[in-house]
């Protein structure tokens, strides 16, 4: 498919990071560059929701 590996090829290049999600919130696509600039590989986020990596997300678990 064409169109994916255009998407693929432009995710790889951007310097900006990229974080594609779904309607649920879902990170379908995460770049190299949110890679470097978040920490998470993306093995560590795909398929999971958005809002697990949130600030708000963040200090409820330090709290806990």
């Amino acid at each position: 498919m064409i169109e994916q590996g255009l998407a693929s090829a432009l995710m790889d290049a951007a310097v900006d990071a990229i974080i594609v999600i779904d309607d649920k919130g879902i990170i379908q696509q995460f770049s190299e560059s949110a890679t470097v600039l978040f920490g998470y590989a993306p093995e560590e986020v795909l398929g999971n929701n958005c809002l697990l990596y949130t600030s708000d997300a963040a200090d409820e678990e330090d709290s806990v």
